[in-house]
């Protein structure tokens, strides 16, 4: 009978560490300032503003502002623009500026990096660290 109500106590901890874990992994934050994230997993920005990130991954634009966004890039790897999409795959540093933009970024290494700063909201979901700055 011990044995028994030990057993279910430990499943229900176990539960509850495995559920607090996985919504742990998920985060949205949302306002105007700055983010610092590193680690492995998805993130996705919505808004306005300037993004720096770097490491191995896939990033995807999408630019809802004619001519108001720009995109620097600096490493290896491909770059396919589809409309109003740009699809950027390899490693290296890339810098997205502009406003009314969606960007998907999906990173591979656990040393990527990302340094956000403008005003939306922002999904990371994965494994690593990350830090906000409100202005």
């Amino acid at each position: 009978m011990i044995n028994t109500k030990i057993l279910v106590l430990a499943l229900v901890a176990l539960v509850i560490i495995v559920a607090s874990a996985y919504l742990i992994s998920a985060k949205i934050i949302g306002g105007k300032g700055a983010l610092y994230a590193k680690g492995v997993g998805t993130a996705v920005l919505k808004g306005s503003g300037k993004i720096a990130v770097r490491g191995t991954g896939v990033i995807t634009v999408e630019n809802y502002s004619p001519n108001r966004v720009r995109v620097w890039m600096k490493g290896h790897g491909t770059r396919i623009l589809r409309g109003n999409t740009l699809i950027c795959r390899g490693s290296g540093e890339i810098i997205v500026e502009g406003s009314n933009i969606i960007v998907h970024i999906r990173t591979l290494t656990p040393s990527s990096e990302v340094l956000a700063y403008g005003k939306g909201w922002i999904v990371l979901e994965g494994e690593g660290v990350f830090r906000t700055w409100k202005d």
